[in-house]
């Protein structure tokens, strides 16, 4: 044998394997190995619906922390109903998410960040409304104090 009938052969051994790979490789993955090509279809679209409801509660975080600080900053001891009532109008504006998506609980967080806020509307009422009465119990001990 000569030496370019040697490279030749070395050739036609080295198609023969690569093809006889490729076709050991097709018929594996069609009869032997089961690709789940529905399922994982299916997976990737819970995927990008789980990082669209992740979007979505960033942003409600965020409307969340700014309803907080309104709160924070409103003065209950002056009557201002109509800033009072576009609070829990903002309030009730985070929950629709979850009536809005059929209660799903994947958007569970809206109607707890509403109950949150609620929670801490009520609080922060009940306390002025503490501290005015225990400045008028006060005030009347000490007129109750002066008269004895």
């Amino acid at each position: 044998m000569t030496k370019d009938e040697n490279i030749w052969g070395n050739v036609r051994f080295a198609i023969l394997l690569v093809f006889t790979v490729v076709l050991i490789f097709i018929i594996l993955c069609k009869y032997v190995f089961d690709v789940p090509i529905k399922e994982s279809s299916e997976l990737i679209k819970d995927i990008n619906h789980s990082e669209t409801i992740f979007t979505e509660q960033k942003a409600h975080a965020k409307k969340s922390s700014v309803i907080w600080n309104q709160i924070d900053s409103l003065d209950f001891s002056a009557y201002q109903v109509q800033r009072m009532d576009e609070i829990k109008g903002k309030i009730y504006g985070i929950q629709e998410i979850y009536t809005k998506n059929g209660m799903n609980s994947r958007f569970m967080f809206g109607a707890l960040a509403s109950k949150t806020l609620r929670f801490q509307f009520d609080i922060q009422e009940e306390l002025s409304a503490l501290k005015h009465n225990n400045e008028l119990i006060e005030k009347d001990l000490e007129e109750c104090k002066a008269n004895l």
